[in-house]
C-alpha cells in the first residue's frame, strides 16, 4: 500500500548527475532541470480510463535502504462521470482493494487473501483517508476534496496543469517522452527536510506508436515519480538526483470503465457501508400473490434440485412442487399444499398412491421439514424476502444469468433454526431485475406493468456452526436461481386438476363434497357479459373469498370455482364445497372438532344467498355503479344429464344449458331432511328430501349426492 513514509528518500540511489547552469534557461525553484523551449500543448486526460502500473517505492520498514524496494502491482479504474475511484493491490497472497466513492462520501477497504477461507474482509473508512492514494494532493499538504472527485490528472500525477513546466523530451523505459514537472511537494519537502523535490511526469509522443493511440482528446501517459535533489560534493551547480515514488504505466486504456473493481466481491458483507441513495430494498407490501420457479443448490453436499412454488398471502395459502426420497434410490415429483388457516398439508403426485394429510403445528419449522426449503418460508410478501426482518443495503449493480440487475445484501442469524452451537451469522444476497409483470385491473383487464422481481438469491455461512443436523463450514453457500417470477396466479405445470393453484379436490372422495352452483342477477350491467371481467382469475377468487368467508372455512375448501355464461346470457357461479376430511380426526380430534362442518357451511352460504348478502359491485368504465347480486333461492347442486356426477338428474323444468341442469337447494327444515357426509364421520351420503314436492308431482325426485344414485319416478336408472 503507498503510504507518506515512501517519499523519505534521503542519499539512496544516484540514478541521474545533472551539472545544470541554471542562469541558461528557466528552472522551477526545485528542480534542477532547465524548461524546454516552444513547449507543446498540455496532455488532455479523459474523465473515465483504467490503468494498470507497477510502482517501486521505499520498503515501509527500511526507508532509505537501497536494498529493500518494494514492488507492488497496482490496477486503478477512474470514473468523474460516476464519482469513484478504485485502486486494487495485487501480491503474492492477497489482494487489497479500496473503493473510493464520493457519491456517499465513504472508503471502502476489502481484504481477500488469495486462500478465500483465510481472510475476507470489508471495513468502511472516511473518504478523507484516501488521500494516501494521491501523492501529488498529499505531497502538497492539502486535504482531499469529499465533495467530487478528484480531476483526472491527480491519480497520474498531475495536480494542476498550469503549474507544470516542459522539459523536453526524455527517455522513459527505452521509449521517448515528452516531460512535464511541478513543484510545490510541501509535505514532502518537509518530511525530507529538502527545498527541491518536484514531480515529474512523462506522456506519450507522437514519435512512437502506442497500444492505444493518443489522440487530440487523450494523451497517453507513461508514468510519473517523485524526484528529490540533493546538491553534489556541496557545490551550487552540482546535484544528484533520487528518484522514488516511481510509477510505471504498464496499460491505459482511456474512456474505458472496468466497473467489476467497483463491486463488492460475493460473500462479503460490510459492516456500516453506506448505500447509494435513491436504491431502497424493492416493497411487495401491496402484492398478495407470487408464482416462481427455482433451482438450488446446496454447495456442501453438491447437491441440486428444483421446485416450482405458489404463494397466495392473501389466503394464507401455500404450494411447491418438487422432489421428494420416495426410496433410497428414488425421487419423484410431489406437490404440497399448505392451509396455514386450518393447519393442515396435502401431499399429493401422479405417483403418489394416496394422498397424504399432515397436521402443521408451527409454520416455520413445519414448512422446512416437509419441503426442506427452509429460506423461502413466508407469512406475508416482504417476509418473503426477510426485509420485515432486517435492513438490507444495496450493493450496486450486477450481472446475474446475463441480466443486468442490482443487489441488496444483509447479515441475519435467524437461519436455520436447529442451529447448535457456533456463529450463525449469514450473509443473504438478492439480486433482482426489471421485468414486465401482468396485472389485473377492477374490471379483469390484464395490464402489463415493469416491475423488480428476484432472480436469484446466494446464503452464504459467515463463520462455522453446528446444527442437529451436522457441521456447516464458513463459507457454505445455498444457491438459489429464480425464473419466472409473476405476480398474478396461474395454474403452470399444473397436471393434477383444473382447479388454480391450489386445489385439492383430488384428496377427497366424493363422499366429502358438494358441487354447486348459483345464479347472479347482472340486470344493473348486462353487458358485463361482454366484458374481460366475467372470464378474469380475480373475478373468480373474489367468489371464493367470500363464498369461505361466508360458510366460515378456509378459502382451501372453495375450490373450483367457475363464472358460466348461459346461451341466453344468464351468468352462473360454480365452485365445490369440501368437507372435513375424516383423515383430520384420526390426526387431531381436537382440530377436527373445530373446524366448520360442511353441512354447516351448506347452510351458512345458502342463507346469505336466500338474504342477498352475496354480491359484487363497481364501477362502469363509462360510469354509474353495478351491483351483480346472487339470485336468492338459486343455490343448486351441479347435475350431470347423464347422471355420472354427484347428483341424480333434476326435473326438466331446470335444465339451464345443454349440458347441465340444477336440483334447487332448499335450507333444512321441518320438510327437508340433510345428512352432511362429515357430519356421520366423512362416510355418510348427503340426502335431500322435498318432501312436499313428493306428494305433489311425480317428477319430483330423491337427491342421494356423493356418486351414490338413487332414482325415484322415471329419473335417471343408475
Amino acid at each position: 500500500m503507498v503510504r507518506p513514509g515512501m517519499v523519505r528518500m534521503v542519499a539512496a540511489i544516484v540514478t541521474v548527475l545533472a551539472t545544470v547552469d541554471a542562469s541558461q534557461r528557466k528552472t522551477q525553484y526545485c528542480d534542477v532541470i532547465p524548461d524546454a523551449l516552444d513547449p507543446p500543448p498540455h496532455p488532455e486526460v479523459t474523465n473515465q480510463y483504467t490503468c494498470s502500473m507497477e510502482v517501486v517505492s521505499d520498503a515501509p520498514e527500511n526507508p532509505g535502504d537501497p536494498n529493500m524496494r518494494l514492488e507492488m502491482f497496482v490496477k486503478e479504474v477512474y470514473d468523474e462521470p460516476g464519482n469513484m475511484f478504485s485502486m486494487q493491490i495485487a501480491s503474492k497472497y492477497y489482494v487489497e482493494r479500496y473503493i473510493l466513492n464520493w457519491n456517499t462520501k465513504q472508503m471502502l477497504f476489502i481484504h481477500t487473501s488469495k486462500n478465500s477461507n483465510e481472510v475476507r474482509e470489508c471495513v468502511p473508512r472516511p473518504l478523507s483517508e484516501g488521500v494516501i492514494f494521491f501523492p501529488p494532493i498529499l505531497g502538497s499538504g492539502q486535504n482531499l476534496s469529499v465533495s467530487h472527485i478528484v480531476g483526472p490528472g491527480a491519480v497520474l500525477g498531475i495536480l494542476n496543469w498550469n503549474e507544470t513546466h516542459y522539459k523536453g523530451e526524455y527517455s522513459f523505459r527505452g521509449m521517448t517522452a515528452d516531460r512535464w514537472d511541478w513543484c510545490g511537494l510541501k509535505e514532502f519537502e518537509n518530511e525530507t527536510g529538502s527545498h527541491n523535490i518536484s514531480m515529474a511526469t512523462y506522456w506519450s509522443s507522437s514519435k512512437w506508436s502506442m497500444p492505444v493511440m493518443p489522440t487530440a482528446e487523450a494523451s497517453i501517459p507513461l508514468g510519473w515519480e517523485v524526484e528529490v535533489h540533493e546538491p553534489q560534493g556541496g557545490g551550487s551547480h552540482g546535484y544528484y538526483t533520487v528518484e522514488t515514488l516511481v510509477h510505471n504505466i504498464m496499460d491505459f486504456s482511456p474512456g474505458v470503465v472496468d466497473y467489476e473493481e467497483f463491486r463488492i466481491p460475493e460473500g462479503l458483507f460490510c459492516e456500516g457501508m453506506v448505500p447509494l441513495e435513491g436504491h431502497p430494498f424493492p416493497d411487495f407490501s401491496k402484492d398478495r400473490l407470487f408464482t416462481f420457479s427455482m433451482e438450488m443448490r446446496d454447495s456442501r453436499v453438491k447437491d441440486f434440485t428444483w421446485a416450482d412454488g405458489w404463494y397466495d398471502f392473501e389466503k394464507q395459502l401455500y404450494r411447491i412442487d418438487h422432489e421428494i426420497m420416495s426410496t433410497p434410490r428414488e425421487r419423484i415429483t410431489a406437490t404440497e399444499v399448505f392451509d396455514f388457516n386450518d393447519g393442515l398439508a396435502f401431499t399429493f403426485g401422479k405417483k403418489i398412491a394416496r394422498c397424504r394429510i399432515t397436521i402443521v403445528n408451527d409454520t416455520r419449522t413445519d414448512w422446512s421439514d416437509i419441503t426442506g426449503i427452509g429460506h423461502l418460508w413466508a407469512d406475508s410478501p416482504n417476509a418473503f424476502f426477510g426485509s420485515d426482518l432486517v435492513n438490507y443495503t444495496y450493493y450496486g449493480r450486477r450481472f446475474e444469468r446475463y441480466m443486468e440487475g442490482d443487489e441488496w445484501r444483509a447479515s441475519r442469524s435467524d437461519w436455520p433454526l436447529d442451529v447448535t452451537g457456533g456463529n450463525n451469522q449469514m450473509l443473504w444476497q438478492w439480486t433482482f431485475a426489471n421485468k414486465n409483470v401482468t396485472t389485473v385491473t377492477s374490471l379483469g383487464d390484464h395490464l402489463y406493468v415493469e416491475r423488480q422481481v428476484p432472480i436469484g438469491l446466494s446464503v452464504t455461512a459467515l463463520h462455522d456452526f453446528q446444527t442437529s443436523f451436522g457441521h456447516v463450514a464458513k463459507g457454505s453457500s445455498f444457491e438459489y436461481q429464480i425464473y419466472d417470477f409473476n405476480l398474478e396466479s396461474s395454474a403452470k405445470f399444473d397436471l393434477y386438476s383444473d382447479g388454480g393453484d391450489f386445489d385439492v379436490y383430488n384428496c377427497y372422495s366424493a363422499n366429502w363434497r358438494d358441487h354447486l352452483k348459483f345464479k347472479l342477477d347482472v340486470s344493473s350491467w348486462p353487458e358485463i357479459v361482454n366484458t374481460a371481467l366475467l372470464t378474469s382469475s380475480r373475478f373468480n377468487e373474489y367468489w371464493q373469498v367470500l363464498l369461505a368467508k361466508t360458510g366460515t372455512v378456509s378459502t382451501l375448501r372453495i375450490t373450483r370455482v367457475k363464472t358460466i355464461v348461459e346461451e341466453s346470457n344468464e351468468v352462473w357461479i360454480e365452485f365445490v364445497l369440501l368437507y372435513r376430511h375424516p383423515e383430520i380426526g384420526e390426526l387431531d380430534s381436537e382440530l377436527y372438532s373445530h373446524l366448520t362442518p360442511g353441512f354447516t357451511a351448506h347452510t351458512l352460504i345458502a342463507t346469505a344467498i336466500n338474504n342477498g348478502e352475496i354480491s359484487f359491485g363497481g364501477q362502469k368504465p363509462g360510469g354509474g355503479e353495478f351491483s351483480l347480486e346472487a339470485v336468492r333461492g338459486s343455490l343448486a347442486l351441479v347435475v350431470d344429464a347423464d347422471c355420472t356426477t354427484t347428483t341424480a338428474q333434476p326435473p326438466t323444468t331446470h335444465h339451464t344449458g345443454p349440458t347441465n341442469a340444477t336440483t334447487p337447494y332448499v335450507p333444512p327444515g321441518d320438510n327437508v331432511i340433510y345428512t352432511s357426509g362429515d357430519l356421520v364421520a366423512g362416510v355418510g351420503v348427503g340426502l335431500s328430501v322435498v318432501g312436499t314436492g313428493f306428494r305433489a308431482s311425480r317428477r319430483t325426485f330423491l337427491v342421494v349426492v356423493k356418486r351414490l344414485h338413487v332414482t325415484l319416478m322415471n329419473c335417471c336408472k343408475n
